[in-house]
């Protein structure tokens, strides 16, 4: 299986270089692609933007407008599973599950609106707050497919200039919650 990650800077001109988005994931090759920064809000999803003949899509987007004036056509990411491998036909790439964020409160592959409990906050980060939470996931940095036999974390880490101290405590966060999202995912017995 082959997996490939593409910061894209813009899908849509990626997608207007290569003439399609079939033709942009074709000309990557892999079972499985994860673009980062597709700058694309809710309102800009679109079919041409979203499916390609042969692949089933994933996107998470930013939600929120910063009061620095960030529009919601802000980071995201996107992954892209071919539903016939190209390299083994007994191997699928598709996922079993997809999952919006890291924290637990985003909504399944199915929606992006905000769970109501609480309760289903990821294992560890229970010392943050609901609040920082959902900052953190509302800027569509990271999508989750679970594969069955592996799971896969599409993420796309905040930038942070030095006199900007606000987005230096939220890349701080983030990074933070990977932290403690990783450690407990490694401690899992398979």
């Amino acid at each position: 299986m082959k997996i490939v990650t593409y910061n894209v800077n813009g899908l849509r001109p990626r997608i207007q270089q290569h003439g399609s988005l079939l033709k942009l994931l074709d000309s990557l090759d892999a079972d499985i692609i994860c673009l980062q920064e597709t700058k694309l809000s809710k309102n800009d999803i679109r079919a041409d933007l979203v499916r390609a003949e042969g692949y089933e899509s994933f996107f998470s987007c930013c939600t929120r407008t910063s009061d620095r004036g960030r529009s919601s056509g802000y980071s995201g990411v996107a992954t892209f599973c071919r539903v016939k491998s190209a390299f083994m036909s007994n191997e699928v790439a598709l996922p079993i599950s997809a999952e919006e964020g890291f924290t637990g409160l985003l909504a399944t592959s199915k929606g992006y609106e905000p769970k109501e409990e609480c309760a289903s906050i990821a294992e560890g980060l229970e010392c943050f707050s609901r609040e920082e939470l959902l900052k953190v996931d509302s800027e569509g940095r990271c999508l989750i497919t679970d594969h069955g036999h592996f799971v896969l974390f599409n993420l796309y880490g905040p930038r942070a200039v030095q006199d900007d101290s606000e987005r230096i405590q939220f890349k701080l966060t983030f990074f933070k919650m990977l932290e403690v999202i990783n450690y407990h995912f490694t401690q899992l017995k398979f």
